[in-house]
């Protein structure tokens, strides 16, 4: 009798917890968002993730209004996070992102490096309002948090 009873309750529990994930845009590879690295924990323990294929979530900061190539996702800490979309052997993008995505909750799939520009890189930044930052990710997915 307690088997009954209990299998309502836990398939209840189930369904309110699946209710609590909010839904995701893909972008590029899709990916599980479940147990993604806070971009806070990527800065303050860096020396462990540099060099290696990580998921990263954050709140995006900013993004390149011309072609959706890249975007920031800040810290509470003020530290941005450059995420730049893969291009592929043919040089042009693999996937763009919406440009009016600012604000909202992000998490990106890729090789995290220690970030180093090109100066046409940071032209094409400093246009669109971004600015270099310390980390850089290159992104083979971005899942952006609906509405």
């Amino acid at each position: 009798m307690r088997t009954v009873f209990l299998f309502p309750v836990l398939l209840f529990c189930a369904c309110e917890a699946t209710m609590m994930v909010p839904e995701y845009d893909g972008y590029g590879e899709i990916f599980d968002v479940v147990g993604a690295l806070p971009v806070e924990a990527v800065f303050a323990e860096r020396e462990l993730y540099i060099d290696e294929r990580v998921s990263i979530e954050g709140t995006v900061h900013a993004v390149c209004q011309q072609a959706g190539c890249w975007l920031m996702l800040r810290s509470v800490g003020g530290e941005d996070l450059r995420v730049d979309v893969q291009r592929t052997a043919g040089g042009t993008y693999a996937f763009t992102v919406p440009p009016d995505i600012s604000g909202r909750r992000a998490v990106v799939r890729g090789l995290l490096v220690v970030s180093s520009l090109s100066e046409a890189e940071e032209e094409h930044l400093a246009m669109e309002g971004g600015k270099g930052a310390s980390l850089a990710l290159s992104a083979e997915g971005i899942m952006i948090a609906k509405g």
